[in-house]
């Protein structure tokens, strides 16, 4: 606890503990993503089967497919 006393007098300090709290946690860790595009990509699956099997709305099963789908496609333009 007497450290973060110390750091309470440096601003630039305390600036750069809090600076890996900023944004919200993804909804699916890497796997869940890969994994995702690959049954989309298999076409076995439809968008509101993913939505119940990954527990999420249909726009994060959408932004994740077209964010992900493009980046394992080498070359592809985002």
């Amino acid at each position: 606890m007497r450290e973060l006393i110390g750091y309470a007098r440096c601003p630039t300090v305390l600036q750069d503990l809090t600076a890996q709290l900023k944004g919200r946690a993804p909804k699916l860790t890497a796997r869940q993503q890969a994994e995702l595009v690959r049954m989309h990509a298999t076409g076995d699956h439809t968008i509101a089967e993913l939505m119940e099997v990954f527990s999420i709305g249909r726009a994060t099963v959408h932004r994740t497919r077209d964010w992900t789908g493009s980046k394992l496609v080498a070359g592809a333009p985002r």
